[in-house]
């Protein structure tokens, strides 16, 4: 399965036809792409907030895949960048490279948070880690964000993608540094020791 999703199923990079048949194709395979963050960003803050991480494989397989599309796309649009097109066409096309990095760096965080729950496992010794109501809060906001930046035809807007980088001020950011520098997680190992 996992070395048939790493392809492209809605661009043919061979054939580049029409400005619009072209731009089309690149909304549908990132609009997949987006479809593969949302559902890792799910699993793993699933995994997070219940201790469970058995849906590991699928969240590696899907980042994966994210990561061969993010390449793949971004190849694509750098040989079409060449070719003639109209400004708004170029700035979609500016767009699209945005939407594409900010697509690889939330699918990054799902990993992430996939590999903190399986070292919480591991420190609190295989019981369930039950995370604080900050963090949930924080979480219930990342995924009410997330279904509104991920969701079909948000890509044209570029008001989607904003709303998840909002998450990453204020209390967002501090939980986010908290996250990666450990201090959540050994407050949580205490917590269950």
């Amino acid at each position: 399965r996992h070395e048939d999703a790493c392809r492209l199923e809605y661009i043919d990079v061979n054939l580049v036809g029409s400005p619009s048949v072209t731009l089309l194709q690149i909304r549908n395979e990132v609009e997949r792409m987006a479809g593969l963050v949302r559902t890792n960003l799910n699993l793993a803050t699933g995994a997070l907030l219940t201790g469970r991480v058995a849906d590991a494989k699928q969240i590696e397989e899907n980042e994966s895949v994210i990561d061969y599309l993010t390449d793949a796309i971004s190849d694509f649009l750098v040989k079409l960048n060449v070719q003639e097109m109209s400004d708004r066409d170029a700035q979609y096309v500016n767009h699209v490279f945005q939407a594409l990095s900010d697509l690889e760096r939330i699918g990054d965080y799902a990993e992430r948070l996939l590999h903190l729950t399986e070292q919480l496992q591991h420190v609190c010794g295989g019981r369930a880690a039950a995370v604080d109501n900050k963090a949930r809060v924080f979480f219930r906001d990342l995924r009410a964000a997330d279904r509104q930046a991920l969701q079909p035809g948000r890509l044209d807007e570029r008001g989607g993608i904003a709303a998840l980088r909002a998450l990453e001020g204020a209390p967002g950011r501090r939980q986010v540094q908290r996250l990666r520098g450990g201090a959540a997680r050994h407050q949580l190992a205490h917590r269950l020791a």
